[in-house]
């Protein structure tokens, strides 16, 4: 029989979707690239204006200030909705989160209903502070709180998410 390699449970609150959708919104590879290429293009573009008084300086600096508050407030409407959708499931219980991972799957108990997610199926992982988020390739993210593991421990799940071939970023 498959025996589970780790156990995570925990109360899914507010701090938990915050940093989940932090590290999905602005920490993702693809925003990476994004804030490593505005700078560029706005330093490209003060270069042409300075030399021969392009206007696109302005277009790049709207855009990029444009683009700030809008993963603003996608992120925020993103959180809020998460908790609005946690308390509507839960009927004014907390949302307990129950996490068992075997050597090909995890299978995530909440509300008693179970998902299950195959390695195969998962993208990347966030290592933040308190929490490890495993993003799957439909975007779906499933939460480990680090200091709630009750078999095995933060560090040996992060090095067996390596072993899977799932990449971590911070």
């Amino acid at each position: 029989m498959n025996e589970p390699l780790f156990k995570n449970s925990f109360v899914r609150d507010e701090q938990a979707i915050k940093e989940a959708f932090k590290n999905y919104y602005f920490k993702s590879k693809a925003f990476k690239v994004i804030y490593w290429l505005y700078p560029i293009a706005l330093l490209l573009s003060l270069r042409s204006f300075i030399l021969d008084g392009s206007s696109s300086f302005s277009f790049w600096l709207v855009y990029g200030i444009v683009f700030a508050i809008l993963i603003s407030v996608i992120y925020k409407r993103e959180v809020k909705t998460a908790i609005m959708r946690d308390k509507e499931l839960g009927n004014g219980k907390e949302m307990l989160m129950d996490l068992t991972v075997y050597d090909d799957r995890i299978e995530l108990l909440a509300l008693e209903n179970k998902q299950t997610l195959y390695f195969a199926d998962a993208k990347a992982a966030f290592n933040g502070k308190d929490y490890i988020n495993i993003i799957t390739k439909a975007k779906y993210i499933y939460t480990f709180k680090k200091d709630s593991f009750t078999l095995g421990t933060s560090d040996e799940f992060l090095e067996f998410l390596k072993s899977k071939g799932i990449k971590i970023q911070k």
